[in-house]
């Protein structure tokens, strides 16, 4: 009976460092995230001008990544930043095609 009680804590001790291994990997990756995400609204919100612009431009270039921009600026932004800085005038009675 003494094996099978040494078998028993071995293995709620290997579930045990799988868990904390899982759980260390899980809060790593989402504290990355959080700073990434705090990155780019930075970098979209953020005091530079000039650096938005430019982190605007690039993203938009990238087809994978230009849902980024889009987090965090309306559209009038973006097409704003696009156009180098000139207001873009919508005409509100035309029909946007999905």
């Amino acid at each position: 009976m003494q094996h099978d009680s040494n078998n028993a804590k071995r293995g709620c001790a290997f579930g045990r460092l799988v868990g904390r291994f899982f759980a260390f990997i899980g809060t790593t990756v989402l504290a990355l995230l959080m700073v990434t995400v705090g990155f780019c609204w930075v970098l979209c919100k953020g005091p530079s001008p000039t650096a938005r612009d430019t982190f605007v431009n690039k993203l938009l270039k990238h087809h994978a990544l230009q849902f980024i921009p889009s987090l965090f600026l309306s559209n009038e932004e973006i097409d704003t930043i696009v156009n180098g800085g000139i207001p873009v005038e919508t005409d509100e009675n035309e029909e946007v095609i999905l």
